[in-house]
């Protein structure tokens, strides 16, 4: 692997398709041992700015990076294939940040060969932004060295998809995509910098079987929200740790270029806080965050923003930002329809003048609104072996996956308590949980035996499995009701009413206050449906006598929305 060792099809970075992306260019190395080039790293920007020289490339290509060298700058000046080598400049050795499996990652520290404790601005280091909120982009950029070459870049103008690839245990931990404009990667682009269309690390590049030869194969990108802080982490196999010392709690970072000076006005909108993810509500509020990247204080900006691809609505906002602060705006609420939506803001005119860079005022976000639906928490107690367990909510057929959770941590003695919160609107909804061992929560020689709740937010059980039931080999599934809020869970709760309650014999349901077909379903605490019909008599008379002793839920699903009560037999 060396100079001239790639496909023909590959463009060198400096071509005309690459004359934006100079900084980007410019944050990306070659790592090599001996004297060949193995794989592709890019130094990466971290909450402080302050030129910390962490290198992300990705955990295959992990091995003693105290011996690793660091090549820089190594590229063609123009399009044209260079007649030799071109020259560069190098570090050598780092030390181990954090690396981690499931999303192929693996974060180094450079160590030698560094001034002020960062890359010799002589070498035009920059170090490139990120974002780990997880939006998918709409178009992608790879920078990379492919068979120890130098540098290459290539181009998806089309929107990556979410995957599980290259064998991961971890659903959604990769991105998958296909190459545009004749452009690939190669052995030796491993571990290069997935950039999004706002020009920050999304991923680093896991495998695939791209190539001139197979343009149309598919890459896999560990995905940078996957490896910042999953769930059971540490600094030594987390992004967040180090990339956000301070705790910022940002979504995304712009890079940072130790070597250009500052433009005098350059405003920037990050970090979208409450229109991102599943809100159990109609109702949003927006929080940005502005920063001021330039030289000269920022007293007013213009904000524009919306959703579903509008920005009609202005937010003119005034106050102080010195260089590189930032200041949390709170935009008004705004009410929106059940279902998928997205957000957008635009920052402009600080200072009622023009902005010296837009590649960074503007910012989008995705999120799931269910109008009056209903928080419901899954809590389990894990046995020893939390990495064989997954689960997964989906609709009453079990056709369209809604909530997922796992794998879990091991730890010897078990007692691993795991408290996931998940909304989901009035009805009924079946909960599947796995073992990949097949000996379900109850390990054999583990101590401690596990179980599984699923409640409402009144604390109310909706399903179980209980201690006795821990043992459900590969799978078991229970199925479960919830009552919609629809208009006040209480407004529709005092429509209807059932009698006598205990009862040991018949119970009367009561809808003298709603019209048309109603459903009515007795469910066990264990999510089992054991009756269930449709009827429009205002009551209806049912024969409990056969059931088991214990408590039901009846819920009682109308065009208004859905609603339970509890019904003890005795």
């Amino acid at each position: 692997k060396a100079f001239n060792s790639s496909g023909s099809c590959n463009m060198n970075v400096n071509c005309p398709d690459g004359a934006a992306w100079v900084n980007e260019r410019n944050s990306t190395v070659m790592l090599v041992s001996g004297s060949n080039g193995f794989c592709t790293g890019a130094l990466i920007n971290n909450t402080l700015n302050d030129g910390k020289p962490y290198v992300l490339t990705a955990n295959h290509c992990y091995s003693t990076p105290t011996t690793w060298i660091f090549r820089f700058n190594w590229q063609a000046t123009s399009c044209t294939a260079p007649a030799s080598s071109p020259s560069f400049t190098s570090l050598s050795g780092a030390v181990l940040r954090s690396r981690r499996t499931p999303s192929d990652f693996c974060l180094v520290e450079i160590t030698g060969g560094l001034i002020n404790n960062t890359v010799p601005l002589t070498y035009s280091p920059y170090f490139a932004g990120w974002d780990h909120s997880g939006t998918i982009p709409t178009s992608t950029v790879c920078i990379h060295h492919p068979s120890g070459d130098i540098k290459k870049i290539s181009f998806d103008d089309a929107a990556p998809g979410i995957s599980q690839g290259m064998g991961s245990t971890e659903a959604n931990s990769t991105w998958t995509l296909q190459w545009d404009r004749n452009t690939t990667t190669e052995p030796g682009s491993s571990g290069s910098p997935l950039f999004d269309n706002n020009h920050r690390i999304i991923g680093q590049l896991w495998g695939g079987g791209a190539s001139c030869t197979n343009l149309n194969s598919p890459d896999y990108y560990g995905r940078l929200s996957s490896s910042w802080e999953p769930t059971g982490s540490n600094s030594t196999n987390q992004l967040k740790f180090w990339l956000d010392p301070n705790n910022s709690g940002f979504d995304f970072i712009n890079g940072y270029d130790p070597v250009g000076p500052p433009l005098a006005l350059d405003v920037s909108v990050q970090n979208p806080i409450g229109v991102s993810g599943t809100f159990c509500s109609g109702e949003v509020t927006p929080q940005i965050t502005i920063a001021n990247n330039g030289t000269t204080t920022i007293t007013s900006a213009t904000i524009n923003y919306g959703y579903d691809g509008a920005t009609n609505l202005v937010y003119n906002w005034t106050g102080s930002i010195t260089q590189y602060q930032t200041a949390v705006i709170t935009l008004p609420s705004s009410s929106v329809a059940n279902g998928n939506h997205t957000f957008q803001a635009v920052v402009s005119n600080p200072n009622a003048n023009t902005d010296g860079n837009t590649l960074n005022n503007m910012i989008s976000s995705s999120f799931t609104s269910i109008v009056n639906g209903q928080f419901i928490d899954v809590n389990i107690l894990l046995d020893c072996y939390g990495s064989e367990v997954t689960w997964k909510i989906t609709n009453n057929s079990g056709s369209t996956v809604l909530h997922a959770g796992g794998p879990y941590n091991d730890s010897q003695n078990g007692g691993q308590v795991i408290n996931q919160s998940v909304c989901l609107s009035g009805g009924c909804y079946k909960f599947k949980i796995y073992d990949d061992f097949g000996d379900g929560i109850q390990s054999q020689g583990c101590p401690t035996i596990g179980h599984l709740e699923i409640t409402n937010s009144l604390n109310d059980t909706l399903a179980e499995i209980s201690e006795a039931n821990a043992n459900f080999g590969d799978s078991t599934s229970l199925n479960f009701c919830i009552s919609g809020a629809g208009i006040g869970e209480n407004e529709l709760t005092s429509f209807w009413s059932i009698f006598p309650n205990p009862t040991n014999q018949y119970v009367t349901v009561n809808l003298n206050k709603f019209e048309g077909e109603n459903t009515i379903q007795f469910v066990t605490t264990t999510g089992q449906v054991v009756r269930a019909f449709t009827t429009s008599d205002a009551m209806s008379t049912i024969d409990v006598s056969s059931f088991a002793k214990g408590v039901y839920f009846v819920t009682l699903q109308t065009e208004l929305g859905n609603t339970t009560k509890r019904l003890v037999i005795k």
